[in-house]
């Protein structure tokens, strides 16, 4: 039987060298970690609204799949928009800053616009729009 010389080279398997500007793997894991909450939040809402949805308002499991396919169809197409979008964006406030800022704002809008819903119980026929300077809508 015929034995390799531990000096031969040419039977060793190659492992790839380490390259100096890479982070190292657990800097990596630290990064990659904080998509564990992130993940465990919208798990309910994959499980549940579905059943929900299918209940309560009569869609279709079908026509629910087609919602959640078309949401995730438009993070296709919108992910590397905004990612090019905040890489070329150069302020003194830097690359990020303005579009968390944006973010934020747009957010609470939303947020301020959703949750104005007008209510029955109160004597003001007049519908008011989300911009009411109380968060009760008065």
């Amino acid at each position: 039987m015929a034995t390799i010389p531990a000096d031969d080279t040419r039977f060793r398997i190659a492992s790839p060298p380490i390259r100096a500007d890479e982070p190292p793997a657990w800097r990596l894991i630290g990064f990659a970690s904080l998509a564990v909450p992130i993940a465990g939040a919208g798990l309910p809402l994959i499980l549940f609204v579905p059943q929900l949805y299918a209940s309560h308002y009569g869609l279709s499991l079908a026509t629910i799949g087609l919602i959640f396919f078309l949401g995730r169809f438009w993070d296709v197409a919108a992910d590397p928009i905004v990612g090019v979008l905040s890489d070329r964006t150069r302020s003194r406030f830097g690359r990020r800053r303005p579009w968390i800022a944006a973010g934020g704002l747009l957010f609470g809008r939303v947020r301020r616009c959703s949750s104005s819903r007008p209510r029955p119980w109160r004597r003001s026929t007049s519908r008011r729009r989300c911009s009411s300077s109380t968060p009760d809508g008065r």
